[in-house]
Formats: C-alpha cells, structure tokens, sequence
C-alpha cells in the first residue's frame, strides 16, 4: 500500500506538519494538549446521499445533534451540519477535541480528524446507545447493509 505524505498547517498554532492522513487538522503536539481539558468534546459528520448528519458528544453524552437534505457537495453539507450543532451547542470548532467523518462523503470534510466507514460507526454508535444490540439494520440511499456486533461491540 502505498503511503502519502502530506504538508499540513496545523489549524491551532500554525506550524506546519507532515502526515499520512489528508483530512488531519492539528499536529500531534497541540492534539495532546488539547485532549488534557476537563471534558472531552467529540463530534460526528455523516455525509450521505440523502442526509448529512452531525452530533457532538461531551463526556459520551449528546450536547447536540442535527439532520438535514444533503446540498449539491459533500463540502458544503458538512460545513451547514457543523456548523449547526456548534451554534446549537454554544461552542467553537476549536473546543471540539476530535472530529469523526463517515458515509458517502466522508472523504471530502477538510476539518475531520479521522474518518472511518459507516459500518464501523453504525456498530459503534447502536453498542454505545445500547450494549445488547447485536444486530443494526441499516436503510440507506443507495444501499442496504445488515451489520452484527458481539458483545464487546
């Protein structure tokens, strides 16, 4: 597999950094500084091809959270959707500690930390609200997906 190395502006002090991953908006200095506040603060994007979703989390608790038709990009729903639940939250792109981007357009949100698929998020998040679900049934869009967790999620 090959590996790329990206040149990156860290979002927080404005050094530059290298990485592997494209869409990394804080270099690993000021990520660990970030992450020793009182509370952790986390939001989620999901780009879809009919919905984008978005929700924050503070202390594994729902701070807020959003729904929406997607807009003509992937871009331009993300930043409505972020934006959305920090005004909703009262908080600034800059209290978010890590960022998670899934589905169709997760690819293409520059102020995503980390992306992972929507299989990943679907078991992760249905074990989190309920730790006894073993089966997710995801409708979507364009696809249907039947996803099974055991009991460590």
């Amino acid at each position: 597999m090959r590996k790329y190395t990206y040149i990156r502006t860290c979002k927080k002090c404005g050094e530059e950094f290298k990485t592997n991953n494209p869409v990394q908006r804080l270099h690993l200095k000021c990520k660990a500084k970030k992450q020793k506040r009182d509370k952790m603060i986390t939001a989620g994007i999901d780009i879809g091809s009919l919905t984008a979703k978005g929700i924050i989390l503070e202390d594994n608790r729902i701070r807020a959270s959003y729904i929406m038709r997607v807009k003509s990009s992937s871009l331009q729903s993300a930043e409505v959707v972020f934006k959305q639940i920090l005004d909703d939250s009262g908080l600034s792109e800059k209290d978010i500690h890590c960022c998670c981007s899934t589905g169709y357009g997760r690819y293409d949100i520059p102020f995503s930390d980390i992306n992972k698929s929507e299989i990943s998020c679907h078991g992760l998040g249905a074990f989190w609200s309920d730790n006894s679900i073993r089966s997710i049934i995801d409708i979507g869009g364009q696809d249907c997906k039947v996803i099974l967790v055991d009991d460590a999620g």
